[in-house]
């Protein structure tokens, strides 16, 4: 992109079909990147709300505001994270003090206490902490 800038008086008698597929040949690592969204998806559904909503806001509102919205948006899903955290029972693998979650595996006994996801002890913040004291 710095080169068509800066050669921009060279490229600028060119038709405007071959300054698309300049274009079009630079941004071809963006467009391949649609092509990971059920990898991302399977990986953090989260995320790939966040890339799929920037996309779509930059292909809407143009690069630089759709770049923001995507940001904002990003942080407001950090913060209803923070606002809402995930419980999860624990359950004992048989005949080991190992601990797993009884919402994924189903060859765990029950164990009565509950304990955070760790994702939100990073997060412990003012307004987590009464989370912490009702729970």
């Amino acid at each position: 992109m710095i080169a068509i800038v800066a050669l921009g008086k060279l490229l600028e008698p060119l038709q405007k079909s071959v300054l698309a597929a300049v274009v079009i040949a630079n941004l071809k690592g963006m467009f391949m990147q649609v092509c990971d969204i059920p990898r991302l998806w399977r990986q953090n559904k989260i995320d790939a709300v966040i890339w799929v909503f920037t996309c779509i806001m930059s292909i809407i509102l143009g690069l630089d505001l759709g770049l923001l919205s995507g940001l904002v948006f990003g942080l407001l899903t950090v913060v209803l994270r923070v606002q809402f955290p995930s419980w999860n029972g624990l359950g004992s693998i048989l005949s080991t003090d190992i601990y797993k979650s009884t919402k994924n595996y189903k060859n765990v006994s029950a164990f009565v206490r509950y304990l955070l996801d760790w994702g939100l002890l990073a997060w412990i913040t003012y307004f987590s902490s009464s989370i912490l004291e009702t729970k």
